[in-house]
């Protein structure tokens, strides 16, 4: 396949998504504020080493943004699969802790950051975070399918 129809259908993909790119951007703000909040909470209150730090805020951030992603992002507004997209999302969740901590070391390390580098530390988690975005969507965008009500298959339940 060639570059330009690569670059034909990733045209297309993001103008199909556009909507929900915007909503994903907007609902990660919040999750993103806590995740950046625990950071600089533990690494300039209590001197929790950066990367652990980094990866300590995964948790709280992955339950925000699970609300709202599925609820106003995704608009998946079905709850008879919850457990299932909250398992699915928990996983991809570990998937992120794993790359957030191997990237927050590879930038530790490619920018000789110091604990002292406040400034550094910051921009290396807005870094990861921007990385991390696209993927996240992707696979955001397949475990929550916009969805209005509950499905039939489970409403008999």
């Amino acid at each position: 396949m060639s570059i330009d129809k690569k670059l034909e259908g990733l045209k297309k993909y993001l103008q199909n998504n556009r909507e929900r790119i915007k909503r994903f951007l907007l609902g990660g703000l919040p999750g993103s504020i806590v995740h950046i909040f625990i950071f600089l909470v533990l690494t300039k209150g209590f001197g929790v080493e950066t990367v652990k730090a980094s990866m300590i805020g995964v948790l709280p951030n992955f339950i925000v943004n699970f609300i709202i992603y599925k609820y106003y992002s995704f608009r998946n507004l079905g709850l008879n699969e919850v457990h299932l997209q909250f398992i699915t999302l928990f996983g991809l969740m570990l998937a992120y802790l794993s790359l957030d901590g191997g990237l927050m070391y590879l930038f530790k390390w490619l920018w000789s950051i110091s604990e002292n580098d406040d400034w550094l530390k910051f921009l290396a988690q807005i870094t990861v975070k921007v990385i991390l975005g696209p993927p996240s969507f992707w696979a955001h965008n397949k475990a929550l399918p916009e969805r209005k009500e509950n499905s039939a298959r489970c409403s008999s339940r």
